[in-house]
């Protein structure tokens, strides 16, 4: 069995995310329509998963700062705090999750769900009548070996990582 180093697996998820990236932003825009209220923005926050790999029925944390722009021109900033319920199949090449957003200003964000492979995800957005899409990268920031190859059969670790987002979302 070919071993990937961290390296090249952080280069391929990067480039896939790229891609993704590329592909979500495109089909939002096309599937936006005209005159629709829009917003497009970016998002860092740090996460965490208590365990990983894990069965279903985890709650995670993911908090942080979303970074975008309204409709075309107003530029808006707010901090946030998001759980989720996440299941991470031993391997872990692929996980998914569903959660909610609450921006510190007291209103509510949207509700995401994702799915992961490798270091990417894909999310889907959803508050009321209105939905989006974003792509993701997972950054752990713990570089040890262990956050690589966490064992199988109860051998469970925690993760922390920095995650970034960029999306489109039809208001």
């Amino acid at each position: 069995m070919t071993r990937i180093t961290r390296s090249r697996f952080v280069r391929a998820s990067f480039a896939l995310t790229s891609a993704a990236l590329a592909a979500v932003s495109f089909s939002a825009a096309a599937a936006t329509p005209a005159g629709a209220d829009t917003l497009a923005g970016v998002i860092v926050c740090n996460a965490h998963l208590p365990t990983f790999p894990a069965p279903s029925g985890n709650v995670g944390t993911c908090n942080g700062t979303a970074t975008g722009v309204h409709g075309t021109s107003a530029l808006i900033q707010a901090e946030f705090d998001s759980t989720f319920n996440y299941t991470e199949p031993c391997p872990a090449v692929i996980g998914s999750a569903n959660g909610t957003t609450d921006f510190n200003n007291g209103s509510a964000g949207p509700n995401f769900t994702w799915t992961r492979v490798g270091l990417t995800a894909i999310l889907l957005l959803n508050h009321g009548s209105a939905s989006g899409a974003a792509a993701a990268l997972f950054i752990p920031t713990d570089p040890s070996p262990a956050q690589f190859e966490p064992g199988c059969g109860g051998d469970s670790i925690p993760i922390d990582a920095k995650v970034i987002t960029v999306g489109v979302d039809a208001l």
